[in-house]
This record gives structure tokens, sequence and C-alpha cells, in this order.
């Protein structure tokens, strides 16, 4: 029996340009059947930085940032500030090798405030870590001591 021939690679190339327009107008359809056909329901992704946990939500205010922390600190969870004054994104690094990420480590802010029992004392450190690095990206981290690891985190200064 004789092979199966190929396409050239030109044809091979319309047919995926084909395939990846047919795959994005099915995308685009659905998208407006979701909106009930209305078209003008549908938003535009609007690309910006994201970081860490709900770092795609709007600023937080003081009281919502205090809410977080109080929670923290009702688990028995260890809080803490880090900070980065310079390039916060995460990149992949090729260099080192597949998988090695660079920025994933910020600036420990101080000691981890352990004891602490009013989040008005992480407020405090929040407040004077912004008077001395005003331009830098400022998240705060809780740890359990019991499972040795980082609990929660979420960034308070972008």
């Amino acid at each position: 029996p004789a092979a199966p021939t190929r396409p050239p690679p030109s044809a091979m190339a319309s047919i995926a340009r084909c395939n990846a327009a047919r795959a994005k107008a099915s995308v685009a359809a659905a998208a407006v059947k979701a909106a009930n056909g209305r078209a003008n329901a549908m938003q535009v992704w609007k690309p910006q930085k994201q970081y860490e946990c709900m770092s795609y939500l709007p600023e937080m205010t003081d009281d919502q940032i205090s809410k977080q922390i109080d929670y923290m600190i009702r688990e028995g969870w260890t809080p803490c500030l880090e900070f980065e004054t310079g390039n916060a994104d995460v990149q992949l690094n090729k260099a080192m090798g597949p998988g090695y990420y660079d920025n994933r480590y910020w600036i420990m802010w101080k000691l981890p405030m352990y004891g602490c029992a009013d989040g008005s004392e992480v407020l405090k450190e929040v407040a004077e870590c912004k008077n001395e690095y005003p331009d830098a990206k400022i998240k705060v981290i809780a740890f359990c001591d019991k499972r040795q690891m980082q609990m929660a985190g979420f960034i308070v200064a972008k």
C-alpha cells in the first residue's frame, strides 16, 4: 500500500488558521448567548498587573484589611508583612532551568508579629512600611505555627 500523502505546509497553516477562526467565532457566539443576546452586556478585559490572592480586586479599605487581619488572628495565625520596592512581577528565568521563577520572595518587614492579638497593630506596621517605602508593593501574610506554612496572603498596597 502507498503511504498517505500530506498536504504542503502552506495548506496546513491555512487549515490551522481556519480552525482557529472557527474556534474564536464559536467562543464569541457562546459569549453573546450567555449575555442573553445582548452584545452590550459583554465586557472587554482590561489587562492589569495581578500579583496574588485578591490582587484582581480594587484596593481594599482599612476596614476591609482590618477584617481580613482579624480573621487571621482568630484562626491563631501569625501576621507578617512583606514588601517589594522594585519590580514585583514574577518572571520565568529559563537560564536557571525549567520551572524556575524569579521574584517569588519579597522582603520581610521586620519580624513576623508573634503573639499579635490586635489587628490595629498590623495596620500600624502597614502605615509605617508605606511611610518608609511609599512606592513599594506591600502584602500581609499569615503563618500557621502548627502546619508550618503560609495560610493566607493579600496585597494591601500596589
